[in-house]
């Protein structure tokens, strides 16, 4: 019997889709309330508010962001639509940004974009179509490329095969999940919000044709990239270098706001974690904090150390992450507080403080926060930061290392205690043994509260996991995997390299 062909494929038209968002896809979710709720919550508070639709113009996009990041996103829809496409704009440089690992710049999260377009979409579909198409055309391709492919319609071709099959000449193309709007063929590249995207593009088609053109090209763009032929270039395809554009610009954008951008956060802290406290003369003026602060004007000292504050503290949000996650606002405060009263215990004592033209006398150095009078706060955290990763982080790395040569176990436990022996070796003669922490889970095998807070003493930013304490009374008691407190003495250090000196026996 010979096979029954295929039949042709069926079109799936986006106002079909859009339809079908608006009353509830696949992904939908309970986004809105407009019921009022606990008149005490902000969002309430705005939304109650008369000519709600005049006010909301006129909110502080910071403000917009702390009501999302109190409320839920899910809850913020009818405040959302009401917005103008600036106040989304700067919302999206500090809402929609994660770290990736290693990678030189901060990563468009495409699950939280998605989640941000069914809120808008199920809000209003037409509403959200304005305010898309008053934002960046590329930023919005970027974004849209990490869960769409786009294509030509006449660039598709259906053939039968020889087996009775059809087949298209553009790959990746399912005659299922495709949909058709505006002359583009559109293909899912993930599972997420398709629907509310259907419905955007409807829109989009409908009111804003020559930015839907222009933004359905830059998604034909990132969708046909192919790597070099000869492969003796090693370029980045179109996504990726799209992706780059728009995070670059982003940074630009953050920096005029007085913000620090994250490239410039990671070059703040790699050059404070490598002052010499033992030859040095002085701590050195560091560029990037210089550039910074060189508007402050204000001469009052509590002015200075507050905008020295803040600037660290961003640097640190930016740049750096704590047990491989970011960290919140508060965090970052506390991690510079701490930081800086480890750079006071450590100020080495021949470096002299300048004071009216002469040196600080003992009495005035005695006081609690003397050095700070006469020292700013950037030097001070250089010195701490530089202990953190001298006697933390790549003392740390050398006891593992040592703890190493004596660990024994079947074949795939001896290969993962290879792969960490060699990645760890390699990173911390480069300075970053963080870097190897995603071998260290065979540690796990042999001890796991040891295992627990090796990750918080090799992190990008050590502290000091409460399982450190765990291991060294070995009581019975449950600690958290994730609680830490920050390394603000010497005392704490001393409580680290005493955990570091037992680690081989525990682990044996």
């Amino acid at each position: 019997m010979s096979k029954r062909t295929r039949p042709a494929p069926r079109r799936r038209t986006a106002s079909k889709r859009a339809r079908k968002s608006r009353t509830g896809g696949r992904h939908s979710r309970a986004l809105v309330r407009a019921d009022g709720g606990n008149p005490s919550r902000l969002l309430d508070r705005i939304l109650s508010a008369p000519n709600l639709a005049r006010v909301v113009p006129e909110l502080p996009p910071e403000v917009l962001h702390r009501v999302v990041q109190q409320s839920g996103l899910e809850e913020c829809g009818q405040l959302l639509v009401l917005a103008t496409p600036d106040q989304l704009a700067h919302v999206f440089d500090r809402d929609l940004w994660r770290a990736a690992g290693a990678a030189p710049f901060e990563q468009l999260d495409a699950d939280r974009f998605g989640l941000w377009l069914e809120v808008l979409v199920q809000a209003d579909a037409m509403a959200a179509a304005a305010l898309v198409a008053g934002m960046d055309v590329d930023l919005m391709a970027t974004a849209l490329a990490q869960h769409i492919r786009v294509f030509d319609h006449s660039a598709v071709v259906w053939y039968p095969t020889l087996d009775g099959e059809l087949a298209s000449s553009t790959p990746f193309l399912d005659l299922d999940e495709r949909f058709d709007v505006g002359g583009y063929v559109v293909l899912p590249k993930r599972e997420g919000p398709q629907d509310a995207i259907a419905a955007l593009l409807t829109a989009l088609d409908e009111r804003h044709r020559d930015y839907f053109s222009r933004l359905m090209s830059g998604c034909i763009r990132q969708s046909h990239s192919t790597p070099e032929i000869d492969g003796l270039d090693n370029l980045m395809g179109a996504d990726n270098q799209a992706m780059f554009e728009v995070a670059d610009a982003r940074e630009q954008r953050l920096a005029a706001q007085g913000y620090v951008a994250p490239s410039q956060a990671r070059a703040f802290l790699e050059m404070a974690r490598r002052v010499d406290l033992r030859n040095g003369t002085a701590c050195p003026p560091n560029a990037i904090a210089l550039d910074y602060l060189r508007d402050l004007v204000d001469p009052d000292l509590h002015a200075m150390r507050s905008a020295e504050h803040a600037f660290l503290a961003n640097a640190i949000l930016a740049g750096s992450s704590v047990q491989s996650r970011p960290f919140t606002a508060a965090e970052a405060s506390e991690a510079v507080a701490a930081v800086c009263t480890l750079g006071r215990q450590n100020w080495p004592d021949r470096w002299q403080i300048p004071h009216r033209g002469g040196v600080a006398d003992e009495r005035e150095l005695a006081l609690p926060d003397g050095l700070l009078v006469h020292q700013d706060l950037v030097s001070v955290f250089q010195v701490g930061w530089t202990i953190l990763h001298e006697q933390v982080s790549m003392h740390a790395a050398e006891c593992v290392l040592g703890a190493l040569t004596s660990l024994q176990g079947d074949d795939v436990t001896r290969a993962s205690l290879d792969a960490l022996r060699v990645a760890l070796t390699r990173d911390w003669r480069a300075g970053t043994p963080w870097r190897a922490c995603v071998h260290l889970d065979v540690i796990a095998i042999f001890d796991v509260p040891a295992w627990t807070a090796l990750l918080g003493l090799l992190g990008e930013f050590p502290v000091l996991p409460a399982a450190v304490g765990a291991s060294l009374d070995r009581t019975t008691r449950e600690v958290s995997a994730s609680a830490f407190e920050f390394i603000s003495e010497n005392s704490k250090i001393a409580t680290i390299h005493r955990f570091l000196e037992l680690l081989p026996d525990w682990l044996r």
